[in-house]
């Protein structure tokens, strides 16, 4: 048996081919697990804000206290910034944002020693096509004359 003295280095077009085909077949479960990290991410992120609109709009009605406050029919009220003296919050184009505030009422045996309002925030926002809300309620009184 007679060994060459001349060795080919490298490799050739077959097996080129094959290692990418192998290396693309392995690198794919990366990259989807990667994509579907990054639309958990996005979804956390969009219920972190959808919760600080709420909590926002419930404060700012808390702040304004109950007279300040007026009731509003079912539909509710649209509110999309706040604006506190020379200070202005807006939200993000992609979030709506309601105010409902509705009378308490206490049955005609009870004696409430204060008028009470239950004020909610309903947030609602779009994600992966599928629509999302979020509603935040609070309770405003005030003490009966």
């Amino acid at each position: 048996m007679k060994i060459s003295s001349s060795k080919t280095r490298g490799f050739s077009f077959a097996e080129l081919v094959v290692a990418v085909l192998i290396l693309g077949i392995g690198i794919l479960p990366i990259f989807w697990f990667f994509s579907r990290t990054s639309i958990g991410t996005i979804k956390t992120r969009d219920e972190a804000l959808a919760w600080q609109y709420a909590a926002e709009l419930i404060d700012y009605s808390m702040a304004r206290g109950y007279e300040a406050t007026a009731l509003t029919d079912d539909n509710g009220i649209e509110v999309r910034e706040i604006i506190v003296g020379s200070d202005r919050t807006t939200i993000d184009d992609r979030f709506g944002r309601r105010l409902y505030v509705k009378a308490l009422r206490p049955d005609h045996n009870s004696e409430w020693p204060c008028l009470y309002r239950t004020v909610t925030a309903e947030v609602t926002w779009t994600v992966d096509t599928q629509p999302r809300s979020l509603r935040l309620t609070g309770l405003l009184y005030a003490q009966k004359n």
